[in-house]
């Protein structure tokens, strides 16, 4: 069921999805992830608008090549380690650092180094895309002190233990979540998304990564977004497909960089339910830099929606856009 509230994003009035809090059952408080909608938007678009959407079929979406280059220009780079300079490969985040804080075996250790450059990563994605909107992450020994990331935490468990029974027990407000370990997790709610990495080897320290999508970035975008890679497990990122007025048909183009060769999944969610897919498309890429053009259509009219983008290797989203047809 569509629901809107009132509020103030950026100093302009505005609707959301979401109030700012909810009380759990258990009587905690959580922050549930919001999407920030235009004054046109109202409940019946956001009901008819979304039972009669019309989206493209996987032979629809026109895919051209337009670069064999993969660019890095116009990235972030973390303000704690600005002599990293741009990096999005964990790899070369890790060789970086291990160079400018070497291991001595007493106060500097293998599991801080790689901590050192997912937080370097983390830094720069957070940068790029909260100019939009708001995503907060963070990467740590899982154990002590652990990692949490605003109304979510990793249980302080050792790495023998993740080892052991394959995953990280994660605290969320939707309950206790297992985590798989050497792979990425999706903590998705009705109201809530985030995201959890777990990389653990056999030892007391790992290395767990948190991501928490408070708000969600509204199309357009027009500056470059790198997707996280945390020990090469890259996490998705979340886009308001939005309309840039009140019509029943709109153009969609993404601009991606992609490292190597790849599936990229996009999938359509349900902004009143981010649960519900609502259609689902992969498309394969090479190494280069590619547009992505599709229509959409409703009535009575197009209804903003939640895009999710998974790719499986260093990506980039360049641009984004949504004209009216």
């Amino acid at each position: 069921m569509a629901r809107l509230f009132k509020g103030i994003f950026r100093g302009k009035k505005v609707k959301f999805n979401n109030p700012w809090t909810i009380k759990t059952e258990e009587g905690k408080t959580m922050f549930p992830t919001r999407i920030v909608y235009d004054e046109w938007v109202n409940e019946r678009i956001l009901t008819e608008g979304i039972d009669n959407l019309s989206l493209p079929s996987q032979s629809e979406f026109e895919i051209t090549k337009t670069s064999d280059r993969f660019d890095l220009r116009g990235l972030a780079k973390s303000k704690r380690f600005p002599q990293l300079g741009t990096v999005l490969d964990h790899i070369e985040a890790i060789n970086k650092i291990k160079k400018i804080v070497p291991v001595d075996n007493t106060e500097i250790v293998d599991w801080m180094q790689e901590t050192a450059a997912m937080n370097a990563i983390l830094d720069a994605r957070m940068e790029e895309y909260n100019k939009y909107s708001q995503m907060v992450a963070k990467s740590g020994d899982g154990c002590i002190p652990g990692v949490f990331v605003c109304d979510m935490r990793f249980h302080g468990v050792t790495g023998y233990t993740v080892c052991s029974q394959g995953y990280a027990p994660c605290r969320t407000p939707l309950g206790t979540i297992r985590c798989t370990n050497n792979r990425g997790t999706l903590i998705m709610g009705s109201n809530f998304i985030g995201w959890a990495g777990v990389k653990a080897r056999h030892s007391y320290q790992w290395n767990g990564c948190l991501a928490k999508w408070n708000s969600i970035a509204n199309t357009p975008i027009t500056n470059k977004v790198g997707f996280i890679n945390f020990h090469g497990i890259i996490a998705p990122q979340f886009f308001v497909q939005r309309p840039p007025q009140q019509t029943e048909a709109i153009l969609c183009s993404i601009r991606l960089g992609s490292a190597s060769d790849q599936s990229v999944k996009i999938v359509f969610r349900d902004p009143n339910d981010y649960t519900r897919v609502l259609d689902e498309a992969t498309i394969n890429v090479s190494r280069g830099e590619y547009s992505i053009n599709y229509g959409v259509a409703s009535y009575p009219a197009v209804p903003p929606i939640l895009v999710e983008i998974q790719p499986s290797t260093n990506t980039t989203m360049n641009s984004f856009t949504v004209n009216a047809r």
